[in-house]
């Protein structure tokens, strides 16, 4: 009897595991093993319950389900098999940083985070020091933030599943300040994206400050050691070439009226993208649609595997 129960579980695991496999596989242009790690998760899912239901579960259901209809949905060999190949490939995933802009937090690109992790991106959100939950008191206006800019992409190349040479980010407002920054002189940031990013630390002052007021924010900035002058990230933009660069400005955002001019900035490949009615505060919600979609054509560009378009392998 339990011989006969084992051959009929078998009898369906079998046919379902290549029938779930192939249904799986095909919703995904990839090369990742989806079908197969989904029929183990189900197998194992399905012998936790009946190891869990302890003595309530008869020897001829175990024998049916758990050796027979389990035994042949899973398959570990395969598995291995299939990781084995994607590391002799190399089918590592693309990753990308998104930094966010002063006063916000990692939360403040969600929308386009999460845009981006539909598309098969691995995604890193992250603050910037004293921000959220991160230890500080006092911000460096961007320039002690491309210290943070820097860890996260030291983050991202030590993750065994990102391609380290397929990395990209994304900066908002300071955050693409600092990005700008640490992007020039670190090759590992093989994309760049910049949303709202001032041309330099004077401009922002002058432009949130108009006037005397302004004046004195930056007097007050440079008693507070910060070397206003030198940070301009527009005079960074050259040494980001033969990189990919994007610029998104919103049409309502005061910093478009200088950052429009810096594609000329620019020595390799940019691209500039005004988004209408999107005011400096609106990039991830006003425009967060339009501002995913335009980060990942740029980023399925430049960070495609070999062979292949988009983030997965």
């Amino acid at each position: 009897m339990t011989l006969l129960m084992v051959a009929l579980g078998a009898a369906v695991g079998a046919p379902a595991r290549y029938l779930t496999d192939r249904a799986v596989q095909s919703r995904h242009e990839s090369v990742m093993p989806w079908g197969t790690v989904s029929v183990n998760v189900v197998g194992s899912l399905i012998l936790g319950g009946l190891m869990g239901a302890g003595t309530g579960v008869s020897a001829s259901v175990l024998a049916l389900l758990g050796t027979g209809f389990c035994g042949a949905l899973t398959t570990y060999s395969t598995f291995s098999f299939e990781t084995w190949r994607l590391i002799e490939e190399e089918a590592y995933g693309a990753a990308v940083a998104l930094v966010h802009g002063l006063g916000g937090n990692r939360l403040q690109l969600l929308p386009v985070a999460a845009g981006l992790a539909r598309r098969g991106y691995g995604v890193l959100v992250f603050d910037l020091r004293a921000h959220g939950e991160s230890q500080g008191k006092r911000t460096g206006l961007g320039t002690a933030e491309q210290q943070d800019v820097a860890a996260a992409i030291d983050f991202l190349t030590a993750r065994p599943e990102v391609d380290p040479r397929r990395i990209g980010a994304l900066g908002f407002s300071i955050g693409g300040l600092a990005l700008a920054l640490e992007a020039a002189g670190d090759p590992r940031v093989a994309a760049v994206a910049l949303a709202g990013m001032p041309a330099s630390l004077a401009d922002m002052v002058r432009t949130d400050e108009p006037g005397l007021r302004g004046e004195l924010a930056l007097l007050a900035l440079r008693a507070a050691g910060i070397a206003v002058r030198s940070v301009r990230p527009a005079d960074a933009l050259c040494r980001l070439a033969p990189r990919p660069l994007l610029l998104v400005y919103g049409a309502d955002d005061p910093a478009t009226a200088l950052g429009s001019a810096l594609p000329a900035r620019a020595c390799g490949p940019v691209r500039l993208v005004v988004l209408p009615g999107v005011r400096h505060a609106g990039y991830a919600t006003v425009g967060g649609e339009r501002l995913e979609a335009e980060v990942a054509t740029a980023f399925d560009a430049a960070l495609a595997a070999p062979g292949r378009s988009g983030p997965r392998p």
